[in-house]
């Protein structure tokens, strides 16, 4: 996206829209915040995954688990 000078804009921030004034300063705040977001996500994916690994091994040893 940066090679073809694409503007991101995130609607649930309104900042993502707005320039700070300085556009080297604008893209490297753009940039850490897409970073950020990006490395929560998968954060949160991989959590997610661990706790439905730990479910169904649950669910296993109590002989409730069906795979469909």
């Amino acid at each position: 996206m940066k090679n073809k000078n694409v503007r991101l804009i995130i609607t649930s921030l309104p900042i993502m829209a707005e320039a700070v004034g300085n556009p080297l300063f604008d893209r490297f705040i753009k940039d850490l915040i897409v970073q950020i977001l990006a490395m929560i996500a998968e954060q949160e994916r991989t959590e997610s995954k661990r706790r439905q690994e730990q479910g169904i091994k649950i669910a296993k040893m109590n002989g409730v688990y069906q795979w469909l």
